[in-house]
């Protein structure tokens, strides 16, 4: 179910918690958020999941039985900041990306965040706050993203294309025909600061779990120049991503 078009590009805390709702509503869905799962086994006869769980309410211990299971944990859920030299005497602000909430502290102030997902949005969301946003780039990447909306061909993310064709067409043909929808999206990048990798976005992630960057218009403004790619700072507000 999509957003309506009138949604933000970063959704709202509480938009969010609407639209769960309403996906709830729509798809009919009997959420169970109580029971904490205990174990998960595959009964090869009946050829069913079975999963025990405990009842935090009741303290009850009760089994479910189904032909499928999703284990939905994300791969992204405890922040990680690396050991960056000088971080410990540095005096401003270093936060994790997880703990940034919006640009409004952050008016007319220098700010570097790291290049990767949630430091491509910050950065573009500090430059709308008026903030001087500069990004990290310590190695190759991927960007991937969504045609202009004028473009009556293909209308869907790249990443959304890309796993569509992934059904149906080898790994390494998807990855080609991705990035040369990128190429003539983007055109060259390394004249930003921007290496692409030898490898292709699908094929990163299946092998060494490296996420493409999904851009939220953070390219555009770095080619005005209103954001700057930097090649020599460290990362003073680290993500995992």
């Amino acid at each position: 179910m999509a957003f309506p078009l009138s949604a933000p590009t970063f959704v709202p805390k509480n938009m969010f918690v609407q639209y769960l709702h309403n996906y709830v509503s729509h798809f009919n869905v009997d959420p169970l958020c109580q029971p904490s799962v205990k174990s998960a086994c595959y009964d090869s006869i009946a050829q069913k999941w079975v999963v025990t769980a405990k009842n935090m309410v009741l303290g009850l211990v009760e089994e479910y039985v189904g032909e499928f299971l999703v284990v939905a944990t994300g791969e992204n859920s405890e922040g990680f900041i690396p050991n960056v030299y000088g971080l410990d005497s540095f005096k401003g602000l270093a936060i994790h990306s997880s703990e940034y909430e919006n640009g409004k502290k952050f008016v007319d102030k220098d700010v570097l965040v790291g290049s990767r997902n949630f430091g491509m949005e910050i950065a573009y969301d500090l430059c709308n706050w008026g903030a001087k946003s500069s990004v990290v780039v310590r190695s190759p990447v991927n960007i991937l993203s969504a045609f202009p909306r004028d473009v009556h061909v293909l209308t869907k993310e790249l990443v959304q294309l890309g796993m569509y064709l992934l059904k149906y067409i080898l790994c390494t043909l998807v990855d080609k025909m991705v990035l040369i929808l990128s190429k003539l999206l983007y055109r060259d990048l390394g004249a930003y600061g921007i290496q692409r990798p030898f490898k292709g976005p699908f094929w990163l992630k299946r092998e060494i779990g490296r996420l493409p960057v999904i851009d939220v218009q953070t390219i555009s403004n770095i080619k005005t120049g209103d954001i700057e790619v930097d090649l020599t700072k460290h990362v003073f507000m680290s993500n995992n991503i």
